[in-house]
């Protein structure tokens, strides 16, 4: 077009199918961002709870002689414990339920004509990155919840 020449009917109708998927992928991946802040806001709330329950065992800890890094390292460990059992949960899951619709689409639509071999390709670096992510957003998510236990005053608590 910059050149003079006029695209042909089915160049712009590929070029709009182009902007449509284009502006389509942008708002899943916006949406992805949200779920990933919520889940991050929910893990931080779920923690926060963690802490307050167990505000008495903590304060006993202190009053033993833990640290407070090792008090926060404790609850930033579970966190990580959560994160990674909870990404290879999902990338199992996700995993398996696309070698289903595979294999389902396989079967069903056997009579399609030019039917991908299938339809979800993960590479070889989705599995550790769904774990990264996991791991990341459950750290980051316990990491306020942490400060706040390692700060706990254990006379104050015990007294309670």
């Amino acid at each position: 077009e910059q050149m003079g020449f006029q695209l042909s009917r089915k160049s712009r109708t590929a070029r709009t199918f182009g902007t449509v998927v284009f502006f389509t992928s942008l708002a899943l991946v916006l949406l992805a961002g949200v779920v990933l802040l919520v889940a991050a806001v929910q893990i931080a709330q779920t923690f926060a709870m963690l802490v307050h329950e167990r505000r008495r065992e903590i304060a006993i800890l202190r009053a033993l002689g833990a640290a407070r890094s090792d008090i926060a390292l404790l609850i930033l460990g579970e966190a990580a414990v959560i994160g990674v059992a909870g990404g290879l949960v999902g990338a199992v899951v996700a995993w398996l339920a696309a070698t289903g619709v595979d294999a389902a689409a396989q079967h069903f639509l056997a009579d399609v004509p030019l039917l991908p071999s299938g339809f979800f390709v993960f590479p070889w670096w989705c599995g550790p990155l769904s774990v990264g992510v996991a791991l990341l957003f459950c750290v980051a998510g316990a990491a306020g919840p942490a400060r706040r236990a390692s700060r706990l005053d254990p006379a104050t608590v015990l007294a309670e």
